[in-house]
């Protein structure tokens, strides 16, 4: 028989078996992680709900499919993101992937799929993937499943896995662990060697793909010089249109930058004028329906002046400043009102309700009709400034 005999259907179906530690399927019922021809989880007896009827694909069209330099480029960017997250957190599961929607065309199995491929990961199984899987997870996880199997309670962590190992199925244990990602030496050089790519899915992910890596391609600069020029480019642009939601967002994506490089004075300059932004009337060529401030804003600023750890002198410098260079055609909030809206919501016992009610009462839009109060130049943006001093009640 011909070494190069054609693979007959059973062979097939082995090989397709073979690879589905690629492409797990989880249940619903208790999100153990399952092979996609399984009619029932092993774990809870769930009878899943899809077509018994399992696909074989044509192992030759499958290596003449070449992707699309878009999908490659995609795979690419999102793999060294979905890298970075693995060094952190082993246990990572699909439903944390918020970093990936920016890759819009590539899914998670593709990433896990290529990543495996290139030797970057390897995905544990049986008790290696136990053993780490506990020795990953977090202490209260582990208390959970004592106190829901009703087991005795340790004192330590490793006392803990013990009576876990001591007491549960290898299947209960396999269950306590969908996953366990070990990232190799080559995964972590591969990430080194692409930081650009993770920077584009946590402030760039919604620039064009390609024109952010040619950018990057002909830029000789470092990768937090590179990024602060190409948000200058787009900052110009922004302004120059009068798009004011846009430049709101940008200041936002300064202090992203400045977080990640760990210089929080500027991250902070940055939040507050992002916080100036969204407390004024201006949106992207006319006026907001609506200003209030989110749980979210209000977040980021109590950890913005937590990690810039200022005294309350400084963190009047540092108001001072951004409220001085901020590129708004008109701020409608006195100073002191700034500092004292950003005091009240670091305090943690006035509610962001109360502290929305005091925004309101600095000024209020409803004698504005804000359908009609839209410009794209700038003499009818003075037009609409007027309108807006003339309407809003201090």
């Amino acid at each position: 028989m011909s070494v190069n005999k054609l693979i007959n259907e059973d062979e097939q179906i082995l090989i397709f078996k073979y690879n589905q530690v690629l492409n797990r399927v989880i249940c619903p019922k208790c999100s153990s992680e399952l092979l996609y021809f399984d009619e029932y989880c092993y774990n809870c007896g769930n009878k899943l709900n899809k077509s018994p009827v399992l696909y074989i694909p044509n192992i030759n069209s499958l290596k003449t499919n070449k992707k699309s330099s878009t999908y490659e480029l995609g795979l690419k960017y999102a793999s060294v993101t979905l890298l970075r997250q693995l060094m952190f957190n082993p246990l990572y599961s699909e439903k944390e992937n918020f970093l990936l929607q920016a890759f819009k065309n590539v899914s998670f199995y593709d990433i896990r799929k290529y990543l495996v491929e290139e030797g970057h990961i390897e995905i544990l199984t049986g008790m290696k993937k136990i053993k780490a899987g506990l020795k990953a997870a977090s202490e209260e996880y582990i208390d959970n499943v004592i106190s829901q199997k009703a087991l005795p309670k340790g004192i330590s962590k490793a006392g803990k896995i013990t009576i876990l190992t001591s007491n549960l199925s290898e299947a209960e244990l396999d269950a306590m662990i969908p996953n366990y990602y070990l990232v190799t030496q080559k995964g972590i050089q591969f990430y080194e060697e692409n930081k650009h790519c993770r920077l584009y899915s946590i402030v760039f992910y919604d620039f064009d793909l390609e024109y952010y890596d040619k950018e990057y391609s002909n830029s000789k600069d470092e990768l937090k010089d590179f990024a602060i020029k190409l948000l200058d480019e787009s900052l110009n642009e922004i302004t120059n249109t009068l798009k004011w939601q846009s430049y709101s967002d940008l200041l936002f994506k300064y202090a992203e930058i400045y977080d990640i490089y760990e210089e929080y004075d500027k991250m902070l300059k940055f939040i507050i004028q992002h916080f100036i932004c969204e407390i004024n009337p201006f949106t992207d060529n006319k006026i907001k329906n609506k200003i209030e401030i989110s749980l979210n804003l209000r977040n980021k600023i109590i950890y913005s002046i937590s990690r810039a750890n200022t005294d309350y002198k400084e963190l009047l410098k540092i108001v001072n400043s951004a409220i001085e260079d901020i590129d708004l055609p008109k701020n409608f909030i006195k100073n002191e009102d700034i500092l004292l809206l950003i005091e009240e919501l670091f305090d943690k016992y006035t509610t962001l309700k109360d502290i929305n009610t005091h925004l309101t009462g600095l000024y209020n839009l409803n004698n504005v009709e804000i359908e009609k109060l839209v410009y794209t130049s700038v003499i009818e943006q003075e037009k609409v400034i007027n309108e807006l001093e003339k309407a809003i009640s201090f």
